[in-house]
């Protein structure tokens, strides 16, 4: 029953896309987001590692959130006209004079070297408390204060500046590969992506910035690349050259990150020797951990329906709003007011470990779909999918028609955003709502200017 439910679903979707989304870009955006979804679906049917069976009502919202998803995100693309000019200036010279700009930024170096001066510190701190306790309670230590953070204000900066300006430096080190951009911020930006990623061993800041790598380097070849059937016979051989040189540094890359994650796999097990045996282990773990996390967050999500959210109020939306929810909470405790925001309880609860499948234990990530559930019930999954379709779409036809650096890298952002849903929806955090309004003051900002110099030229 549930195989010809979801295929039905899916055909559905696929076809409405296929008749509605005449422009490459959101074509690419929502249908990527589909085939992931199906994929994982797929997965999850064949309850993989032991892991339990999912209700057919659990995969009935699931599949209710994805398709209310793609109607938002298919509404605004058909309220919306765009014309997309075949005399349009070159995208790709207006997207690389903004990133020559940010690159030459001595604010944005600044802060790459004063910030990874400062995690090189935590880190330290961090691996001498992997000594003392061990990798495990290491681990949470990331989180309150003690050995690693001194002061409650430090966890503040860190989650709310230094985790903002990480994802900024994800997007923009994937921009640098995509377009092979090798210069000495760049270095600056790896040693950065090290240095962050290896403080508390996570894998997910690594595994977000293949998935940006992946998005721009689709856009670049399907919808920037430059189809003029007029270009000559050695032009085009340019453009292929450069595509296949792309492939033959981003393949090796994203190899490069699989092997970092498995080394920091082996570093949270104690295994700190890098040699071919360890490799293998460590493989084979981390291959088991990404399904298992991918897909044990369906079981988990069925969990929380069954029994969390009888232990939630209705949150009224600031489980998706969570990250504003949060921040809000942090100003007004400055002016003295108590104010327990949403993620304080949903952490409480599903940071607590689960057993999802035999010998499965599991904990933190419900998909985006509890949350939803959480601040209005179903209605709420129907309503906020849609809700959050139409405005990944806006920003999507707003970099169709602006054609800024910091709009590609919102949509990039976005879409990182909406392949993670099925695990957890990034806006409950405050550094996401941080990292856009930081990039919509740094695109106004460059309008503004680009209009005043306009100005100045004209009058001159």
């Amino acid at each position: 029953m549930i195989f010809f439910i979801i295929g039905v679903v899916f055909i559905s979707l696929f076809a409405l896309s296929g008749y509605v989304l005449r422009d490459k870009m959101s074509s690419i955006f929502l249908n990527v987001y589909l085939i992931w979804w199906l994929c994982l679906l797929g997965i999850s049917l064949s309850n993989p590692f032991g892991l339990y069976e999912v209700s057919l009502w659990t995969y009935c919202l699931i599949l209710l959130s994805i398709s209310f998803f793609s109607f938002g995100f298919i509404f605004n693309r058909l309220i919306t006209k765009i014309e997309i000019k075949k005399e349009d200036t070159n995208i790709e010279a207006v997207l690389l004079e903004s990133y020559d700009k940010t690159k030459g930024s001595k604010l944005f170096v600044s802060l790459l070297v004063l910030f990874s001066i400062i995690i090189f510190n935590y880190l330290m701190q961090y691996q001498k408390a992997i000594l003392l306790f061990g990798t495990e309670e290491a681990r949470v230590m990331r989180y309150f204060v003690g050995n690693v953070f001194k002061y409650q204000i430090e966890i503040y900066f860190y989650n709310y500046v230094i985790e903002s300006f990480s994802i900024f430096v994800s997007a923009y080190l994937a921009f640098s590969f995509v377009w092979l951009r090798f210069n000495k911020v760049f270095f600056l930006s790896l040693i950065y992506v090290y240095l962050y990623s290896s403080f508390g061993s996570g894998r997910f800041y690594i595994i977000e910035l293949g998935f940006f790598i992946c998005f721009l380097f689709l856009l670049k070849n399907k919808v920037f690349s430059n189809k003029n059937k007029t270009l000559s016979l050695k032009e085009k051989k340019k453009i292929k050259t450069r595509k296949r040189v792309t492939l033959l540094v981003i393949i090796p890359t994203l190899f490069c990150f699989y092997l970092f994650s498995i080394y920091l796999s082996n570093f949270r097990k104690g295994l700190f020797e890098l040699n071919y045996e360890n490799f293998i282990t460590g493989n084979s773990d981390f291959f088991e951990q990404i399904i298992v996390y991918c897909v044990g967050s369906f079981r988990a999500l069925e969990y929380g329906l069954n029994s969390l959210s009888k232990e939630f109020p209705i949150t009224f939306g600031s489980m998706n709003f969570g990250g504003l929810d949060e921040f809000l909470g942090f100003l007004l405790r400055i002016f003295g007011i108590n104010y327990q925001y949403s993620n304080v309880l949903y952490g409480e609860l599903t940071s607590k470990t689960i057993t999802i499948g035999f010998d499965q234990e599991y904990n933190a990530l419900y998909t985006n779909v509890f949350g939803q559930y959480l601040d209005f019930g179903i209605l709420g999954i129907v309503f906020l999918s849609f809700f959050w379709g139409f405005i990944f779409n806006l920003f999507v036809v707003a970099f169709q028609k602006l054609k800024t650096f910091y709009l590609l890298l919102m949509v990039s952002f976005l879409f990182v955003t909406s392949i993670l849903t099925p695990l957890l929806w990034k806006f409950q955090s405050p550094s996401a709502w941080i990292f856009m309004l930081f990039l919509v003051y740094l695109d106004n900002k460059k309008n503004i200017n680009s209009k005043m110099i306009k100005v100045l030229a004209f009058k001159n």
